[in-house]
């Protein structure tokens, strides 16, 4: 059974956090892990502690990929996970605020020789960073793809560094796991200065 990410990325508290790991068979560390940006000074709010409505602004960074390690617990094998985040900083000069949205990345996807990602569906959140960049720069452009054969995500950096200001809104999306119906925070870009 594939462990679907976005259900354990969601998790708010470690308690929850141990609970859907044991469901799974996983056995992991409830830790936020470092996705190479310096936010050191910064009031760091991530995408599972925002609420459906939620607007950020802020000066668009977008990490390299990163690993996240799970273990499981049937087999003892070890299960790498990679994401990508989009991160808004808003250096206000009395309250310096991070925004971060975890994007999970299909680690059978990934050719890091060419720095894509393959097969990048409408579902996560590696297509809304990639096509909010696209609409961006032509609107309505998504509404003709839900399909991306693949994502360059150096290229999505080159893009995020064109804009001094981007407006990101956070959406509610459900799924069904064991026939239950969960909901999780995504996000959407809704708008975007680019730097003069």
């Amino acid at each position: 059974m594939a462990v679907d990410e976005k259900y354990i990325e969601e998790v708010k508290n470690e308690e929850e956090f141990d609970d859907i790991m044991a469901e799974l068979g996983l056995d992991g560390e409830f830790q936020q892990v470092g996705n190479g940006i310096n936010l050191e000074g910064y009031d760091i709010t991530n995408l599972r502690d925002m609420y459906a409505g939620d607007i950020c602004n802020g000066r668009p960074i977008i990490s390299d990929v990163y690993e996240v390690e799970f273990t499981d617990k049937k087999t003892g094998d070890t299960i790498i996970n990679h994401k990508i985040d989009l991160v808004l900083l808003d250096d206000d000069e009395y309250n310096k605020e991070a925004s971060v949205f975890t994007c999970n990345l299909n680690s059978d996807n990934i050719d890091f020789d060419k720095n894509i990602v393959k097969d990048v569906y409408n579902a996560s959140g590696l297509y809304a960073l990639a096509m909010g960049f696209a609409e961006l720069k032509a609107k309505g452009i998504s509404k003709s793809f839900n399909h991306l054969k693949s994502v360059g995500y150096k290229k999505l950096q080159k893009d995020a560094e064109k804009y001094e200001d981007l407006t990101v809104e956070v959406i509610e999306k459900k799924m069904t796991i064991k026939g239950e119906e969960n909901y999780y925070n995504a996000f959407k870009i809704v708008d975007g200065v680019l730097k003069e």
